[in-house]
């Protein structure tokens, strides 16, 4: 698997130096064409509760004014063994860069340490047809204070006007292409997924008590279960 990332940073870095060297021809356009997903996430699903998760005042802080966030928890219900689900969706505004950041910069920031990393594709259901759906793949861990390991694993993709990709470099080069070939700029739908692995924890520090252990693979199970429930509801 890491000779396939490296393989793709590397092709994506040369695209992207080739791309760059055309910034000063671009042309300039006021038109926005929209994401493909849904500005809302559904406050339920089957078998899914939600909760609204804030957007804290620092994350405000280093993002465009013009910036939009949705953010929920979701509970399995009818599982309550499993924890919370994450789901969290930010909106570029006008100035792509300044809505968007890469998590593997703020994770490292915030004092987390990246162990695995991979790309992985989800297959779900669009109007009866499979689409398969490209995600970064993320496991991190960090040690506060008390000394407990606290692991993660996050799911993360981009959604254009057209195009859905997992890398950042990809991402660029398609703002490239649809800038240089369409003349149009487009708003970008940052999507992530996470929830805490909880095999290595003591239930009893956990705020859900009924939450038991779950290695990563069960997990990335949950996960990919949620994934394909959610997502055919948030395209438009």
């Amino acid at each position: 698997m890491k000779k396939s990332i490296i393989k793709r940073l590397w092709v994506s870095l040369v695209l992207v130096g080739l791309g760059l060297g055309t910034i000063y021809v671009l042309p300039t356009s006021s038109e926005i064409k929209a994401t493909m997903l849904s500005t809302e996430l559904p406050e339920s699903l089957n078998g899914y509760l939600s909760v609204t998760k804030e957007v804290t005042g620092e994350e405000l802080k280093i993002l465009a004014q013009d910036t939009e966030f949705e953010r929920r928890s979701y509970y399995n219900k009818d599982d309550v063994t499993y924890a919370a689900i994450d789901a969290s969706i930010v909106f570029s505004g006008k100035d792509v860069n300044n809505s968007i950041h890469r998590p593997e910069r703020c994770l490292v920031a915030q004092g987390f340490k990246i162990e695995k990393e991979d790309f992985i594709d989800i297959e779900i259901t669009i109007n009866g047809k499979q689409v398969s759906i490209p995600f970064k793949m993320l496991i991190y861990s960090i040690v506060p204070k008390e000394g407990t390991r606290l692991s993660y694993v996050q799911y993360y993709t981009f959604v254009g006007h057209e195009k859905i990709v997992s890398g950042h470099y990809e991402r660029t080069i398609e703002d490239m292409k649809g800038r240089v070939f369409g003349g149009y700029n487009q708003q970008w739908a940052y999507t992530t997924f996470s929830s805490i692995i909880t095999d290595e924890l003591d239930p009893q520090k956990l705020r859900d008590t009924r939450v038991e252990a779950h290695s990563i693979e069960e997990t990335r199970d949950s996960m990919d279960k949620f994934i394909k429930l959610l997502l055919p509801q948030m395209f438009d």
